[in-house]
This record gives structure tokens, sequence and C-alpha cells, in this order.
């Protein structure tokens, strides 16, 4: 606070190794930026002098949720000495980081795949193709700012049919950084992912299974930005690789699961053949 009343420009440079609460200081006012730096070793600090001065543009993107609340976490009401110290009975199940906090509509204060930049992009998904097993995503990405040179990372996200697992609302399937790309030029990426990486498993079964149904297909540059680009039909369940079930619990889990299911509006979201892929 002492600092934003003596300069006009105040960057505040988290220098963490982890996740910390973010409401006092994004309160604060004449904070004009937050850079985090995480624990980059003993050449950071060049790294960081070049970002603040405008030599590089920063291009990274946050690994974790970064929750309002410490409490918006899922385990933080029963974990360590709240429930017990002997055992620890991770309730989670598949909804961790940001499939938790998009499953059950919990606004964070940074979403998972969050970086701003000096300059700003945008991203348009040019086709999306299926061969073989393979998922393929041409992506043209423009930097419309008109001073700085950046990269961006294109991110694809899937939306999986209701079955008989739960599932958590949208899952990271792929990624691709771009390289430098000047003010008003683009670069095209090409995105892969394979179709099995979308299977769920099903303990009941030993299993990972395909549930047949619609696949929506997302692109964007952050977890919660990320837009429906394409619709992949499965006409029937595809078991992708079984397996055996090992260590049983000694224990029934209460696993969290959200109250009603979401559903993404895929009307005017051009439907493609998933079958091919199975």
């Amino acid at each position: 606070k002492k600092l934003t009343q003596c300069y006009k420009k105040v960057i505040i440079v988290l220098n963490v190794g982890g996740i910390i609460n973010m409401n006092e200081i994004s309160q604060i006012p004449g904070v004009n930026s937050i850079l985090l730096m995480s624990q980059l070793g003993n050449t950071g600090g060049d790294a960081l002098a070049d970002v603040l001065l405008g030599k590089v543009t920063p291009s990274g993107k946050t690994t974790d949720t970064w929750a309002k609340d410490y409490m918006d976490y899922p385990s933080s009401a029963k974990f360590s000495h709240l429930e017990s110290v002997d055992d620890e009975m991770y309730e989670d199940g598949v909804f961790v980081g940001y499939r938790y906090f998009d499953s059950f509509d919990v606004e964070p204060t940074y979403p998972f795949g969050y970086g701003l930049s000096y300059t700003n992009f945008e991203i348009v998904t040019e086709d999306v193709s299926v061969s073989g097993t393979k998922i393929n995503l041409a992506v043209s990405v423009k930097n419309i700012g008109d001073k700085y040179s950046g990269k961006e990372v294109v991110q694809v996200y899937y939306h999986s049919p209701e079955g008989k697992v739960p599932k958590p609302f949208k899952e990271l399937a792929a990624y691709k950084k771009t390289g430098v790309i000047a003010p008003g030029e683009s670069e095209k990426v090409t995105i892969s992912f394979d179709a099995k990486d979308m299977a769920s498993y099903n303990e009941e079964k030993a299993a990972w299974v395909l549930d047949g149904g619609d696949y929506c297909i997302l692109v964007g540059n952050s977890s919660l930005d990320a837009k429906p680009v394409k619709v992949l039909n499965l006409d029937k369940e595809v078991t992708v690789l079984e397996c055996k079930n090992v260590f049983p619990l000694d224990r029934e889990l209460n696993e969290i699961k959200p109250d009603n299911s979401k559903f993404i509006n895929i009307n005017g979201i051009e439907t493609i053949s998933l079958d091919s892929a199975a």
C-alpha cells in the first residue's frame, strides 16, 4: 500500500513455489500488474529482468487453478486435523484442479492455463479431422496487437458424453505453443491427440472405455475461455484397454459428484464421425 502511494506504476512479482491467496493483493489500489515468476533457479533474475524491461513478452500459463478462497478447494474442509490425523480420505475422485472448478461452477481468481501477455491474440480453428485413431486440428493464431511480438499457447479440451462413470465438464487433450509472432502476423499450428486419450476408467469393468455419444472439442487459451469448435460422434461404446483392479479399497470412499450434469450447447456446431478412430 505504501508503494502504490509513492509510485505511479507498481508491479508485484510473485517469487513463490505454489499458489497463494490473492485477495488482499488484488484489492490494493494502484497495483498495475502481477507477474508470476515462480522459482526459476539461478538464472531466473536474468529472465525476470528481460520480461520487466519488455525485451521478452511473457507467455507462461498457470498449471494450477488459483481459487478465490482456500475453502473453494474441495478437500480443504477435511484436510489434516479437520478430519483425522491418522487417515487422509481423498474424495475428490476425478474432480481435481480445473476439473472440479469447471464442473461445479466455482469461479477462480485465475483458471488453469491462464496467462496475460504484452499483446493479444486471435485464435481461429480452421479444421478438425479424424485420421485413423488421431484427431487433428489446424489452428490459426494471429497477433492482433500493434506493438509487441509474442507467443501464445493453444489449448484443446474435450467434453465427454454422460456415461456410467462420473466425468469432468471438460479435460485437457493437447496443447501447443507458437513461435514468436509479430504484430499483425499469423502462425498456423497443427495439434493432434489420440481418440483413446478421451477414454474414462470404468472400475466395474476394469477397463478404459469410450462411451457412445457426442464428444465436443473446445479450443482456447485457458480452461475458462475454451469454445466449442467441433463435435465428434461415436455411435457405440468402445473398450480401449482391458485392465485388472488391484489393491481394492478397505472402506468405501464417498467421492464428490456434481448435483447435475453440465452440457455444452452444440447447436450449430458441425458433427463428424469418430467411428473410424474406434
